[in-house]
């Protein structure tokens, strides 16, 4: 039978593979979510005013979390080409407004649509995207997928940033020029018409054992919604509720109240570049640790927790004497960070900053690539669950991200030093829930998923938490 399969395999166009269309999904993602990465990594999208942006990111965030959430449904009914393509197009204009609202008075409102436009964009992209990435991957490459995906997508903020640097670098004004928004807009509708035209109906891609992703059969919109809706009562995602509300949550403070706060416009930039760098050495590393061969599943379960738990909480206690000590601290209201005090790349003393800076962009990254493999231990390779999973997990994260952004604002003032405080608390106190799924990974005695279990088509049934390797 895996012989007929291998076989079967080897005479699919190379377009119809698992493998491909993860890579394919994550130049997608390159060029949409990777290049608006590189616009908010700047702080403010851009704008020489941080806070500027948090107004449409309040509305993206709000949008993201309810397209999010629901993203399950709307992939079951409408199809991975579809939301990938609208995801991506969400974003070229989320970029075209961040730039018209930087240039033109009296268009902040249009900021704010595309904030909110982006958001729903953005909802549905990430759906299929997570739902193809941990539907095709092998129970034992899992990590090896997500990193391929999470490298391919942070070069897109990786190449963005050095962009931004280049066209910067004798930029007097705090504030991006022209020329960076409109090749990231370019950028970025490519991307999206790409999904028309490259990603493949998941039902007819096969999978490196030859075998195919399970589909379930479509309901009515009814029945998807009512099952979307209902994911978040899976006792597995409450228990990882906590640590998906604070995965984002420290995104409004590295980008705002740190880049957008110490540095020099080119110097965001550069910063920027290295953050998204530093994302795929974690995303690189983090895969091997969960794929390790010498090690069982369970193993590599909790290795993966406890690699997320070190670099994290080291970084965090580095960025706290960043905050607090480094050449007296600063914050919102008190040594207060002037123009002329900006931390430029030339500077002798920017050695310590940056390393902080790159340490966040990896942490980042060994916490979402925990948590989608932990997510697709659990689902296995249904892709109607991983679609529901993913939804659920982007919808969580950005509700953290919403009240992020919202405690930026200017009119509630809150000192960075105490968003630094939120960003590592949340984190700390998400770690005993997440063990307690980490533990059970691979124990073939505990039987901890309610989800239905459908069928291959050779009547085995797909992989599924409770397994051991």
């Amino acid at each position: 039978m895996l012989n007929q399969r291998k076989e079967k395999q080897s005479r699919v166009s190379w377009l119809y593979r698992g493998y491909p269309q993860v890579v394919i999904t994550g130049i997608i993602a390159f060029c949409c979510p990777g290049f608006f990465n590189a616009i908010q990594g700047l702080g403010g999208a851009g704008n020489a005013n941080p806070s500027a942006n948090d107004p449409a990111n309040i509305a993206l965030y709000v949008c993201f979390a309810i397209f999010g959430y629901l993203g399950g449904f709307f992939f079951n009914i409408m199809g991975p080409k579809i939301l990938m393509c609208v995801g991506g197009l969400s974003y070229a204009f989320y970029a075209a407004a961040a730039y018209v609202s930087g240039h033109v008075a009296g268009t902040g409102w249009l900021f704010i649509l595309a904030g909110a436009v982006c958001g729903l964009g953005a909802g549905w992209l990430w759906t299929a995207q997570g739902a193809l990435m941990m539907a095709y991957a092998p129970e034992n490459k899992k990590g090896h997928y997500i990193t391929t995906f999470w490298v391919i997508f942070n070069l897109g903020g990786f190449i963005g940033g050095i962009l931004q640097f280049a066209l910067n670098f004798s930029e007097g004004s705090n504030g991006a020029n022209a020329a960076s928004y409109f090749v990231f807009i370019a950028i970025m509708a490519v991307g999206g018409i790409m999904a028309l035209f490259l990603l493949m109906n998941p039902a007819k891609v096969v999978l490196e054992d030859g075998s195919k992703a399970v589909m379930a059969q479509a309901k009515g919109a009814k029945e998807e919604l009512l099952d979307a809706m209902s994911v978040i009562f899976d006792k597995n995602m409450m228990l990882l509720l906590l640590l998906f509300f604070g995965s984002n949550f420290f995104y409004t403070y590295v980008f705002n109240c740190v880049n957008g706060v110490l540095f020099t416009i080119r110097t965001r930039g550069l910063n920027s570049a290295l953050y998204w760098l530093a994302q795929m050495a974690g995303a690189w590393i983090s895969g091997l640790i969960q794929d390790d061969p010498k090690h069982t599943l369970a193993r590599r379960a909790k290795n993966g927790f406890w690699f997320m738990c070190i670099s994290f909480n080291i970084t965090y206690a580095l960025g706290c004497y960043l905050q607090y000590g480094y050449h007296g601290g600063y914050d919102r209201y008190h040594n207060v960070v002037k123009p002329e005090d900006l931390i430029d790349l030339t500077d002798y003393y920017y050695w310590y900053p940056l390393i902080v800076y790159i340490l966040y962009g990896f942490s980042d990254s060994v916490v979402q690539t925990f948590s989608y493999w932990i997510m697709g231990a659990i689902a296995g390779d249904d892709t109607g669950l991983a679609a529901r999973y993913t939804g659920l997990y982007k919808g969580v994260q950005s509700v953290g991200a919403v009240i992020s952004w919202t405690i930026d604002l200017p009119q509630l003032g809150v000192p960075y030093s105490a968003q630094f405080w939120i960003c590592w608390v949340l984190f700390i106190i998400a770690l005993p829930t997440t063990y307690l799924i980490t533990r059970k990974v691979g124990l073939r005695s505990v039987e901890i998923v309610d989800a239905p279990s459908p069928s291959n088509d050779d009547g085995s049934t797909p992989t599924k938490l409770g397994d051991s390797d």
